[in-house]
């Protein structure tokens, strides 16, 4: 039969366990987190693309309207703000195609974007030089013509569709990122629970071997008092020459010391007389009673008996009661020990105890009435 796995044996085990799942989460959670990143990344890439466009669009829009308050007023201001306007386009579509130079399709849009924005400026500068020229009506002329508007609509129709393409890739990289980040916390989470398990299994498992080891000691402990306490008895019956009455007061002194019986008293069996006569005593009260008949109270439940009588919560039995000096306490557990010899009987041995016995203490009552 297989050896149960001690503490000793299971301690490397657990730790190689508890390591193995730590490097697993870590590279896992470093893949995630990775991916989350990256697609964090993506978002944010997005996102500045996207408010290029809209300024893109602004800026073209601000630069015709800015064209056309000149026009109307003459006015310096709006001069110089189409001209802050038309730079500020410029700038943003120069860096527009490596922007988006991840995705070809957007690419070859901002190139487009890109031509079709400096055929619209030419056209606008070649207006205003007309209007400085030739005065409002022919300016108005040209206005009315629709001169630029095919290619302003080419420009709205590139940055929409440019526009719609980011958006669904935002949404798409966003996705990305709620997906990658909910894997981590699985991950981790699993990982956590995990660790928690493999704890409290050996929690359980080191709480479950000093229990055992604890009551395997108190084992062996209770099993030392017994020998030693047989020891001393036998001893004492086999060489002592004194009186019985002295040799069982030793005899109860010997189970005081080395088991929980503070009170304890023997009375001897008269065949002759039927009746029990109190013959020794530890630990009693002066109204304990002397003298039983054969078939009387608890001495004669017991005397009738084959062995060990227990009584769990007993009565209040009378000189029985615990003396601590302050205070009397009523015993636990009354326990009432036959004593016989090749089947006669010789009397009973009375043991309170403070608690109530355990297996070895019940063993060592009947191995004292034997």
């Amino acid at each position: 039969m297989a050896k149960e796995l001690s503490t000793e044996r299971l301690l490397p085990f657990g730790i190689g366990a508890a390591t193995l799942a730590l490097l697993v989460v870590g590279i896992l959670a470093f893949r995630m987190t990775s991916s989350y990143r990256n697609a964090s990344r993506g978002i944010d890439h997005t996102q500045t693309v996207l408010r290029s466009l809209d300024r893109a669009w602004a800026l073209i829009n601000e630069s015709e309207t800015a064209q056309r308050g000149y026009f109307l007023t003459q006015s310096p201001l709006y001069l110089h703000q189409r001209q802050e306007a038309i730079r500020g386009f410029r700038d943003v579509l120069k860096n527009l195609p490596e922007e988006v130079a991840d995705n070809t399709l957007e690419e070859q849009r901002a190139i487009a974007l890109q031509r079709h924005a400096e055929i619209r400026l030419q056209q606008l500068d070649e207006v205003l030089l007309d209007f400085s020229r030739k005065g409002l009506p022919a300016t108005r002329s040209l206005l009315r013509r629709g001169q630029g508007v095919p290619e302003m609509e080419a420009i709205h129709d590139l940055i929409r569709g440019m526009r719609s393409t980011e958006t669904l890739l935002l949404r798409a990289r966003r996705a990305a990122a709620e997906k990658a980040w909910g894997r981590a916390l699985e991950i981790i989470g699993s990982t956590a629970i995990l660790l928690i398990a493999l704890l409290a299994g050996a929690f359980w498992k080191i709480r479950f071997e000093m229990r055992e080891r604890r009551e395997t000691n108190e084992s062996l402990e209770e099993s030392l008092r017994i020998e030693s306490s047989q020891g001393e008895i036998l001893a004492l019956f086999s060489g002592s020459e004194g009186e019985i009455s002295e040799i069982l007061t030793k005899t109860l002194e010997i189970l005081a010391r080395y088991h929980p019986f503070p009170v304890s008293a023997f009375y001897s069996y008269d065949e002759w007389k039927g009746e029990f006569s109190l013959l020794s005593r530890r630990g009693t009260g002066g109204e304990i009673r002397t003298r039983f008949l054969r078939n009387e109270g608890l001495l004669g439940e017991a005397a009738n008996g084959e062995g060990l009588l227990r009584l769990p919560g007993p009565p209040e039995e009378p000189g029985f009661w615990v003396e601590t000096g302050i205070a009397r306490i009523q015993p636990s557990e009354l326990s009432l020990v036959p004593v016989r010899y090749q089947g006669k009987l010789f009397g009973v041995l009375v043991l309170a105890s403070l608690s109530p016995l355990e297996n070895c203490e019940s063993a060592i009552s009947r191995k004292t009435g034997t």
